[in-house]
């Protein structure tokens, strides 16, 4: 049983950003899911999670901030337009939110990254992440699934034909390395990390410490269909679902 208590997580600071616009699923961080939109699952995620002291909801729109707040998390600031277009890296969003923070007199431990798009993630393995982070030396933690399709295996046109897109001999599965890629649903960065990319911010990333998350803890929902089957685990019980609100 995890015996941290949250006062003794209030450094490490959970950011969820929600912005308003979406191509794939109009209006997608309010979607409905088991009764409560999307990003109320993340929020509640979040809070539950015992080495999290504050839950921040990062958006542009006064819609998700109200609904965020109804289900708990803060909203100190609402996010330029600039940082909610669609080709927005990431990382500025993250850094815009963390200027607000240290602007308030609060020095990070860690910022966790948690998407609305990922509702399964458990605290459990939240909770696990952090500890195991905040242990080692890592500048960045991330969320990561095991590859089912290797690049080994992969084609690219040139062109009226395909072609290896890896050179050299087409391998066994059992033969290639263990390949995996984030899932998107958990991110780490160690507060010193950030407050020196806010001093160089096209530094590289270095290398990661990492979490395996399987399904449907990996689940990630980007398109109507995802939706769907987000819908599924929840009606099969194969997560804990949250009261409706």
């Amino acid at each position: 049983m995890c015996t941290f208590m949250r006062q003794d997580s209030e450094r490490v600071v959970a950011l969820i950003p929600a912005r308003g616009g979406s191509k794939g699923i109009p209006r997608k961080n309010l979607a409905p899911l088991g009764g409560l939109p999307l990003i109320a699952h993340a929020i509640g995620n979040a809070l539950a999670a015992e080495r999290i002291g504050r839950v921040i909801v990062s958006t542009d729109s006064p819609e998700i901030a109200a609904e965020a707040i109804r289900h708990g998390a803060e909203v100190p600031f609402l996010r330029p337009p600039e940082l909610a277009r669609d080709e927005t890296p990431m990382l500025d969003v993250i850094l815009h939110a963390e200027r607000h923070i240290r602007a308030g007199g609060e020095r990070l431990a860690a910022l966790a990254l948690l998407q609305p798009t990922s509702p399964f993630l458990r605290r459990k393995s939240i909770d696990r992440a952090i500890e195991s982070f905040l242990d080692g030396d890592a500048a960045v933690l991330k969320a990561v699934r095991r590859v089912r399709e290797p690049p080994h295996w992969m084609m690219i046109r040139r062109g009226e034909r395909l072609v290896p897109y890896v050179d050299g001999p087409v391998l066994r599965r059992q033969d290639l390395p263990e390949l995996f890629i984030p899932c998107g649903a958990l991110y780490i960065y160690r507060g010193s990390y950030l407050e020196g990319l806010q001093a160089a911010p096209g530094a590289v990333q270095p290398p990661a410490a990492w979490m395996e998350l399987g399904w449907p803890e990996a689940l990630d929902i980007d398109e109507p269909c995802d939706l769907e089957l987000a819908s599924w685990v929840i009606e099969k019980g194969l997560v804990e679902s949250r009261t409706k609100a």
